[in-house]
């Protein structure tokens, strides 16, 4: 019988690790296959590293996300309030 691990858990959902013949199989919240781990403390810094890489690429596509047009009109409306 192979087990499932929930290794953490955030806003996405939950950091697993399924346990294979070959070690534990490390995955992301979407199902996506990450890491084939030795053992379940590998398991669980690989899901932590990928966890950080992912909130870096979150906080990115937020930073650079573009504005609505709320924020649009917003800063057009500063911008000409500068030139005058």
């Amino acid at each position: 019988m192979r087990y499932r691990y929930v290794l953490l858990t955030d806003h996405r959902g939950e950091w697993t690790a399924h346990e294979t013949a070959w070690g534990f199989l490390v995955r992301s919240p979407f199902g996506e296959p990450l890491r084939v781990a030795r053992s379940l403390e590998e398991a669980v810094e690989a899901a932590w590293r990928a966890k950080e890489t992912y909130d870096e690429v979150d906080r990115l596509v937020q930073e650079y996300a573009p504005l609505s047009l709320e924020e649009e009109a917003e800063r057009e409306l500063e911008e000409e309030e500068d030139e005058d």
